[in-house]
């Protein structure tokens, strides 16, 4: 046809499948007391504990597995549960933290109002009676200090008893006495 050699097929050997054995059903028992209820058609044959193990082995796998998940279900939950509080931590603090820099920006403000040099010298004038010194009123510190001197030297050597302060009474050593 086109130039290329048809292609045979070998023919498939036919497959042999092998006889499955008969299934032999053991005969069933007399029913024993147990959990069955009279006239039941179930009926279980007595179990030793050897057959019990052989016959469910991945019941303790079972049991691990599902315990396992238990557990990690329950970490899973404990670990939303603290994120959640650490989360509402925050919140707190950022809201109290908010609240502390508007505060300090009030104070800031304040601290600028009250420095205002006209406003310090409007509560001289008017709430503490000050002005400004006229030219009398100003004394050179050289001069003060001389002043304050001489009232010292003034104040020891004219002392007279009056204005002396009275002698210290003599203080008893037991104050069993004074009782």
């Amino acid at each position: 046809m086109s130039g290329r050699p048809e292609r045979t097929v070998p023919p498939r050997p036919e497959r042999t499948v092998p006889p499955r054995p008969e299934r032999t059903v053991p005969p069933r028992p007399e029913p024993t007391g147990g959990r069955q209820k009279p006239g039941s058609t179930l009926l279980r044959a007595p179990v030793s504990e050897a057959d019990a193990r052989r016959r469910r082995p991945g019941t303790g796998v079972a049991f691990l597995v599902l315990l396992g998940l238990t557990l990690g279900a329950l970490g899973h939950v404990a670990v939303h549960i603290k994120h959640l509080e650490v989360a509402l931590a925050l919140g707190e603090a950022r809201r109290e933290r908010a609240e502390l820099e508007e505060r300090r920006r009030n104070l800031v403000l304040e601290i600028g109002v009250l420095k205002d040099p006209t406003r310090v010298m409007e509560v001289a004038r008017e709430k503490l009676g000050m002005g400004t010194p006229s030219a009398a009123d100003i004394i050179p510190a050289r001069e003060l200090r001389a002043r304050l001197a001489a009232r010292r030297v003034d104040a020891t050597t004219t002392a007279t008893p009056e204005t002396q302060p009275p002698p210290a009474a003599p203080q008893d050593e037991s104050p069993e006495e004074n009782l």
